[in-house]
């Protein structure tokens, strides 16, 4: 679980743009963010105002797709 805060990892070794997006368990997109990056990138998403629940992480490019899920408990 998570108690809000999201920590977001993506290495690469090529220039690549990354869309993140957060949807809450009725597909709804909650939180939306898009990244170009080359090399490592990094950030912390704050979810403090989402309510207590599961979430599906997304994160998608030309090349790479990740999807998981989150459960926020505060």
């Amino acid at each position: 679980p998570s108690n809000g805060i999201l920590h977001v990892d993506i290495a690469n070794d090529k220039s690549e743009t990354y869309y993140i997006s957060i949807t809450n368990i009725i597909g709804e997109e909650v939180f939306s963010k898009q990244v170009i990056t080359s090399g490592f990138y990094s950030d912390r998403i704050p979810l403090e105002k989402l309510e207590d629940g599961v979430y599906m992480v997304n994160i998608i490019s030309k090349l790479h797709s990740f999807t998981d899920r989150i459960i926020i408990n505060k």
